[in-house]
């Protein structure tokens, strides 16, 4: 693996300038979940592997760790 890259900014500042981001694409993601759930057909939809891929992800951004974008591109790009 190659060596990380330094970053600039600090953790506190980081989150200074993502946080809004961050929470935006919660709430989308939160929303599209709603949406789905109240659909006609829900069943199926939460039953399809995409579905219950991006469930799946939700424990990967729960672990601490640096190997977070690997772990999800790895999990996203098996069929």
């Amino acid at each position: 693996m190659a060596d990380k890259l330094p970053c600039p900014m600090s953790a506190p500042e980081l989150l200074d300038r993502y946080y809004l981001d961050m929470r935006c694409h919660i709430l989308e993601l939160a929303s599209a979940f709603d949406r789905l759930e109240r659909a006609a057909e829900s069943e199926k939809a939460l039953n399809d592997r995409r579905f219950k891929r991006l469930m799946d992800s939700f424990d990967i951004l729960k672990k601490s760790g640096s190997d977070r974008v690997r772990t999800f591109l790895e999990m996203m790009s098996v069929e």
